[in-house]
């Protein structure tokens, strides 16, 4: 029994002893833990998988993702430079600028001699000054930062259309975005450059107005342009390229990025695509006749880089009529099955995923679209306007670029002559000269609208639809045209039809005053008087800039 007690009391004294130690351990564990947050527990990624981990979710625009990464990595304290480089990165995909630059900053600190990390520090500052000014305004889906004083007419378009796309594109694609959509509309072209990395030469060669990069949609206002351009449904275009990346991992070659986005943009405002627009049409024949195509390998890296206006409008055309091909095919189930395999794929590239869905590898694929564009009997239509943007500080105004169109100076001197007849309200010999200018030139929208604007103001209203049809048919983006059938249809009382043309004058170059003028005698005339009244304050708002 003694014994039995001695070695019982010995047992307690160990335990108790144990006890304590273990105590003193956990206590010592949690001090460090408490004192060194960055302490790894087996199984744990080290902040270096972190970091990668993270910048995987943000190439892939998972923006709260990013986020859960950037709050396991500041447990980490000091944190390194390139731990600095990512969250910077994150702040700056989200749109808070100031935070961007702050934290590149100390990114920068820690390895000044890192050239990436100070171009990032350049570009960050350059945004953060290029959107200073500008207003934010929600709508349900979207974030819009815009220059409420110059372009704040713009915030009721906009944002209508985007929130139809949304609704359309959702129904086509089956995926919405999570967050608001950030969209920044910059009111002028210096300050565009610098937030979208765009250049004049990629907006007046390739057309490049608008770029969805960097989790957001940037694009130029269409008030610097002179003569507007398909604002609206550049806008729709971007954000298609918005939820392309969401639904690829941004994956998809460019080829289908673009072709997607392309023959989507019409669709918030149209039961279907309008690509196959006069102009397409006409490039597509052109080079289906002379076999002279862009290839889909050519488009990469970027359309906007390729050498001329012809081979950008031509390679849209072509990126365009391959998704035409393929929901012909397949439809949008089939083109979203395209497009989840493309985001499951290890590699980038669509061909394994085209060869999966239709059957075909890709050089079948592409023998395939061709003879489908064959099929469509396409037309090369004379005289059709291939557009370059023109920025206001390049021409002075419309009258000026009309004439510098005109290659002949006997034609140009017909012109001055209508012009001036139709000043002085001699309508008759200014209607004959421009029909001379006419004969003696290849076919001209701004002449068919010289014609045409003259005609209708003699009255001669069925002569007059000839010449802005055709002009319509030319150049379908020329603003003057729809301008001057909404003034045609309003006086001869053909209200839906105005209203219908001065809308798609608005989609072009909403700042003319006479289109909102137009729009606020159709509803006086109909009686909607809370319309009309928002189209008066609109003409007055325009009158006194």
């Amino acid at each position: 029994m003694q014994a039995q007690r001695h070695r019982g009391t010995e047992a307690q004294r160990h335990r108790g002893t144990d006890s304590q130690i273990f105590a003193v351990l956990l206590a010592l564990c949690i001090g460090t833990f408490l004192l060194c947050p960055g302490v790894l527990w087996a199984g744990q990624p080290s902040l270096t998988e972190m970091v990668e981990r993270g910048e995987a979710a943000l190439e892939r625009w998972e923006m709260a993702e990013a986020r859960q990464w950037v709050k396991k990595i500041e447990a980490f304290t000091p944190l390194p430079a390139e731990a600095e480089f990512f969250r910077s990165r994150v702040w700056f995909y989200q749109g808070e600028y100031d935070r961007a630059v702050e934290t590149i900053g100390r990114a920068v600190t820690l390895d000044p001699d890192n050239e990436m990390y100070q171009g990032y520090q350049g570009f960050f500052t350059n945004t953060r000054l290029a959107t200073q000014g500008l207003e934010s305004v929600q709508s349900e889906h979207f974030t819009l930062l815009i220059d409420r004083e110059k372009d704040g007419i713009l915030i009721p378009y906009a944002l209508e259309a985007l929130e139809q796309a949304y609704q359309v594109f959702g129904k086509q694609f089956g995926f919405t975005p999570r967050e608001r959509v950030r969209v920044e509309i910059f009111p002028d072209p210096e300050r565009f450059y610098h937030a979208s990395s765009l250049s004049r030469r990629d907006i007046e060669v390739s057309g490049a107005i608008g770029i969805c990069k960097f989790n957001k949609i940037m694009l130029l206002s269409p008030r610097t342009l002179l003569r507007g351009y398909r604002w609206l449904d550049a806008l729709t275009h971007e954000y298609m390229h918005y939820v392309m990346v969401h639904l690829t991992n941004n994956k998809a070659p460019i080829w289908l990025h673009e072709g997607v986005a392309k023959y989507q943009e019409y669709l918030w405002r149209s039961p279907r695509s309008l690509y196959l627009n006069p102009v397409n049409e006409t490039l597509l024949a052109n080079a289906l006749r002379e076999n002279d195509f862009v290839s889909f390998a050519q488009m990469d890296p970027s359309l906007v880089k390729l050498d001329t206006t012809h081979q950008v409008r031509l390679a849209y055309a072509e990126a365009a009529s391959a998704i035409d091909f393929i929901l012909q095919r397949v439809g949008y189930p089939g083109l979203q099955r395209i497009l989840q395999h493309i985001a499951q794929a290890e590699e980038q590239g669509a061909q394994q995923a085209i060869q999966e869905e239709l059957r075909l590898d890709f050089a079948a694929f592409e023998r395939q679209w061709k003879a489908f564009l064959r099929q469509q009997n396409l037309q090369e239509i004379p005289g059709v306007y291939l557009e370059k943007y023109t920025l206001k500080d390049r021409v002075k105004d419309e009258e000026e670029w009309g004439l510098q169109e005109i290659r002949s100076q006997v034609v140009r001197n017909h012109v001055r002559l209508g012009d001036l007849f139709r000043s002085r309200g001699r309508l008759v010999p200014a209607v004959l000269e421009y029909k001379k200018a006419l004969r003696k030139s290849h076919p001209s929208p701004f002449l068919y609208n010289k014609l045409g604007k003259a005609l209708l103001l003699r009255g001669r209203y069925a002569e007059a639809l000839t010449y802005l049809e055709k002009a319509k048919t030319l150049y379908p983006d020329y603003v003057t045209t729809y301008t001057n059938l909404g003034i045609l249809f309003l006086q001869q009382k053909r209200l839906a039809e105005a209203e219908e043309a001065f809308t798609e004058a608005i989609q072009i170059n909403p700042f003319d005053p006479q289109v909102h003028q137009g729009l606020y005698q159709i509803y006086l005339l109909r009686g909607e008087r809370e319309k009309a009244a928002q189209a008066e304050k609109t003409v007055q708002t325009l009158l006194m800039r």
